[in-house]
């Protein structure tokens, strides 16, 4: 078997038809020079302009090189070269999800990035990784003329089922680099497949080092070498430095989530989860710089300072967002609702609102699979959707939600205790998942018009009075209610520009209190006007 010279890989079809080996017996370093090879030399780079045609490709062979990377980085040792086993299977499903494009046709890349992530995966005794050689096999045998030996290799792979060894029993990675899944194949494809056993002659001589493979290997396997002389390699590609290590984050859906529904249900698992599933999620960073982002959020919301403050604190001196729960109350148009939002969505989180005044049982937390209408809870909906351990939930009017503990629906006062202590949200059993999930990096702002939620909730949160907007608060309110008007209506954002007289009349009629009112003399105002917005054509 030829040996690749150090920092140059073999092609992926040498790897399969077992004439050839990985760099070093080593997946990380393979792994490390084909990947680099490929982002330079991709069939998706154009190369005119030095860009990627496709935006799905760069972000995926991106994500590989780190995967790469980071166990290279930790001296490759046997947890690093587990975790590397996992995350190529991981990689694999993300592959196989983004293979077809827009217009259903095969990105040019993808066919055989997955194919080289399948032989890294068997050659780990991956058994997820299986199917995936397995086609890439089948592909590659459809091209190849009778008597090759990637006819051996599928057809012996097609019968080496869950229970061989290579599978069944899990890689001790701190004894061996790699598996022998594919040589093995291989041999299994020799023993049974008949009639196309390539003549003697046609086989090249045997040298000492191959020689001294054979007779070396365990497990008896005689690698079939082909008559011709290799296809000529890719000119050899240094490794060089390797990319950033992945980011910190955690894996919150398991692969194995699946593992314990029937079918259908697994279906609409992974439909549920996306890519989120078996994924390696982000941690979302805070604000670098908390006083900035303060006095910005004071400048739109000037009233609202110790409700700011507040959420600031929640995250006490961490880098990523935690757990958190604050509850805004105040009287009814006074911003709580915008405020919340702004919250969220200007410090970097992903924001879901949810309703509680609708809320009537407690779905909140999803449903039990076996039911007809079993869904994902919002709380893991919030993460899957984000792709990170941690998002923003905004929970509008929720003492107003509805229920009964004597109802099968129950109530969302109750469900919210789990999943605001911090120790349950670690490992929140989820009812749709039938799996403890760590929900504990959410963060929820809540809005009420009145402090009467249960003893026990208001023990969990930091709860704020917002008031009411004052008078010397117009300067700042009309005018952004102008533009939103403007917006909302189809209209130029300058019909919104409010001049003197405007404001003093809004100032007449307006002294302070409910920005829904403001808004809705805003709206006169504008009606007003001769030309004005309402009489503006739309077209």
């Amino acid at each position: 078997m030829k040996k690749p010279l150090r920092a140059a890989f073999a092609p992926t079809r040498e790897l399969y038809a077992c004439t050839a080996s990985l760099i070093a017996d080593s997946v990380a370093q393979d792994g490390a020079a084909w990947v680099r090879h490929t982002l330079a030399t991709g069939p998706e780079l154009d190369i005119a302009t030095r860009s990627w045609t496709d935006p799905v490709v760069l972000p995926f062979l991106r994500g590989v090189e780190r995967s790469f990377a980071d166990c290279r980085n930790a001296g490759e040792t046997p947890a690093a070269k587990e975790m590397l086993s996992e995350r190529i299977v991981d990689y694999l499903r993300l592959g196989h999800d983004v293979l077809v494009d827009d217009d259903g046709f095969d990105r040019p890349l993808m066919p055989g990035a997955l194919a080289r992530l399948a032989y890294y995966g068997v050659s780990y005794g991956a058994l997820m990784a299986k199917p995936y050689a397995q086609d890439a096999l089948i592909d590659m045998a459809r091209l190849s003329p009778p008597g090759d030996a990637i006819h051996y290799v599928a057809y012996g792979l097609a019968l080496m089922t869950d229970a061989h060894p290579h599978f069944a029993m899990p890689n001790d990675f701190s004894t061996r680099d790699v598996c022998l899944v594919v040589p093995a194949a291989l041999a299994l494809g020799l023993e049974h497949l008949p009639g196309t056993t390539p003549a003697a002659a046609a086989a090249a001589p045997l040298d000492e080092e191959e020689r001294l493979d054979i007779e070396e290997d365990r497990a008896g396997i005689v690698r079939w070498r082909q008559a011709p002389p290799p296809r000529p390699r890719p000119k050899a590609e240094p490794v060089g430095e390797v990319a950033e290590p992945a980011g910190p984050g955690a894996v919150i859906f398991p692969e194995t989530i699946v593992e314990r529904h029937k079918p259908d249900l697994r279906r609409d698992i992974k439909a549920a989860l996306g890519l989120a599933l078996g994924a390696h999620l982000r941690h979302v960073p805070v604000p670098r710089d908390w006083s900035a982002w303060t006095r910005e959020r004071l400048e739109a919301f000037p009233w609202m300072g110790e409700a700011i403050e507040a959420f600031r604190e929640l995250q006490g001196n961490r880098e990523h967002f935690g757990g958190g729960v604050l509850g805004l109350v105040g009287t009814t148009g006074c911003g709580k609702s915008a405020l919340a939002a702004e919250l969220i969505t200007s410090s970097g989180l992903h924001l879901v609102r949810y309703n509680a005044d609708a809320a009537s049982e407690n779905s909140f937390l999803g449903t039990p699979a076996r039911w007809v209408s079993a869904h994902l809870g919002i709380p893991e909906k919030a993460l899957a959707d984000a792709m990170a351990t941690s998002a923003g939930i905004l929970a509008d009017e929720l003492e107003k939600a509805s229920g009964s503990r004597n109802s099968n629906g129950g109530r969302l006062h109750d469900g919210l205790h789990g999943v605001w202590e911090a120790e349950t949200a670690r490992a929140w059993h989820s009812q749709f998942l039938l799996h403890p999930v760590d929900v504990s990096g959410l963060v929820y702002v809540c809005t009420m018009n009145e402090d009467t939620l249960p003893a026990s909730l208001r023990d969990r949160m930091k709860i704020v009075r917002v008031p009411e907007p004052g008078p010397e608060h117009l300067g700042v309110l009309a005018p952004r209610l102008a533009r939103a008007v403007c917006r909302e209506t189809g209209q130029d954002e300058r019909f919104g520009e409010l001049d003197g007289d405007e404001i003093s009349a809004l100032a007449d009629a307006w002294r302070g209190g409910s920005i829904r009112r403001l808004r809705r003399l805003v709206e006169t105002v504008l009606r007003a006007r001769e030309g004005g917005p309402a009489a503006m054509p739309r077209h």
